[in-house]
């Protein structure tokens, strides 16, 4: 979620990320990339943890 510091103009950058975690910008491009965390313990048949650039 995004919004401006009084609270007013919230709205959804990014969504479908479950703990997102590592958030850098690209240091030339300026794009924002992410590493997300999956489920753990819960056997081998899940989604794995992924690095993506979010858009």
């Amino acid at each position: 979620q995004i919004a401006n510091l009084d609270g007013t103009g919230n709205a959804t950058f990014a969504s479908g990320l479950r703990n997102p975690v590592g958030i850098d910008f690209h240091p030339k491009s300026g794009e924002l990339y992410v590493a997300v965390q999956e489920r753990d313990e819960l056997g081998d048949d899940l989604v794995p943890d992924y690095f993506t650039r979010i858009q």
